[in-house]
């Protein structure tokens, strides 16, 4: 279950949530953190009782320099760390990280960037491809190659891509594979 839901929402009631987690009580909740819940300093200490609630959370590179009070990659791990659920982390034209618990953090470079067309959606892409990717086991390296991959396919074109095939998960597919052999373990 893929949520952008804003810190001050009733999604997050127990209540909700129970009724979420029992209709789906197998499912990966995984919450892409709005990014004026980072930037406001009145709702930026509700995150972080609600990640206890989540299996896995989602920003971006400038949202978790703000939300942790850090600018170094290695000090953004720390928090994740001490969060202890796996987060990706979004990096723009540079690529994805993901932080597991108990597994090395990997960072992967984004691809296709000479074909870009328009971004919009690409950190909803990207998180939703990350999430399906942890929910199935996927390797670290894999997880991000994937995220980049699918955000590569969505900036192809204006909007969101047209129809998703089988052929065309394939590609996707393939290119994730080779994508993360260029995966690099951030040094902590």
């Amino acid at each position: 279950v893929y949520t952008e839901s804003g810190a001050e929402e009733i999604f997050w009631n127990d209540e909700e949530l129970g009724t979420l987690r029992k209709a789906a009580p197998n499912a990966l909740l995984c919450w892409e953190i709005p990014y004026y819940n980072t930037f406001s300093d009145e709702q930026r200490p509700l995150i972080y009782p609600l990640l206890e609630k989540v299996d896995m959370f989602s920003l971006n590179l400038k949202e978790a320099r703000t939300l942790f009070g850090c600018e170094d990659i290695r000090d953004i791990i720390s928090k994740v760390r001490d969060i202890g659920k796996t987060c990706f982390l979004r990096m723009g034209i540079k690529g994805s990280s993901v932080i597991m618990p108990e597994r090395p953090a990997v960072f992967v470079p984004s691809i296709g960037l000479e074909i870009t067309y328009d971004a919009t959606g690409c950190g909803n892409t990207s998180t939703a491809a990350a999430m399906t990717a942890v929910s199935k086991g996927y390797a670290p390296q894999l997880v991000c190659a994937y995220a980049n991959a699918a955000a590569d396919f969505n900036a192809r074109q204006l909007g969101p891509y047209p129809e998703m095939t089988d052929n065309i998960r394939d590609i996707i597919r393939m290119e994730a594979e080779s994508l993360a052999l260029e995966a690099e373990i951030i040094n902590e």
